[in-house]
């Protein structure tokens, strides 16, 4: 994970603990730390004791707690305080179906943070699909129903990363 979306993750997490009682609970979407690389950051690195982590990707490994069989309709009956995602969107052959996963397993009152690279820096695992700009998470955040605290974009940094924080209505 680089560091512009640690830093931006770091922020959102800060901005959760204000809004949440501790324990919260969040999942991971697209978790998995791919390849042997420890020096490589994960965003579960940045939670602390007043998180239960999960982390879910659609293959087993490195910081994955749950694998799921269909990438679209997951099997999942807890709810969860916070959904976060980062470098996972652009790897998602229909991202309009996995926001609707992550409105499905938010609590009401739940909160989602999406990050997506916008540089059109090709990295395929096992596909590279999509480059999201705000606009396009707004888009996404409004198919799933959920409303949208605020979109930007970070036009400046090697991957120009956007990011959306999205809340479930109560």
């Amino acid at each position: 994970m680089h560091q512009e979306s640690l830093d931006i993750m770091q922020h959102y997490l800060e901005q959760i603990e204000k809004l949440l009682p501790a324990p919260i609970s969040v999942l991971d979407v697209g978790s998995r730390r791919i390849g042997d690389i420890r020096d490589s950051s994960t965003y579960h690195d940045l939670v602390s004791d007043k998180y239960n982590y999960v982390g879910l990707d659609v293959e087993a490994g490195n910081n994955v707690d749950i694998v799921v069989d269909e990438p679209y309709s997951w099997n999942i009956t807890s709810q969860f305080d916070l959904v976060i995602s980062g470098q996972a969107f652009e790897h998602i052959e229909f991202p309009w179906l996995t926001i609707c996963e992550i409105a499905k397993v938010l609590k009401p009152g739940g909160y989602a943070v999406i990050i997506v690279p916008t540089v059109p820096i090709i990295h395929r695992y096992p596909v590279d699909c999509w480059r999201i700009l705000p606009d396009g998470l707004t888009a996404l955040a409004k198919w799933a129903f959920l409303d949208v605290i605020e979109v930007s974009i970070n036009q400046y940094g090697t991957w120009g990363d956007a990011w959306g924080f999205f809340q479930k209505p109560k």
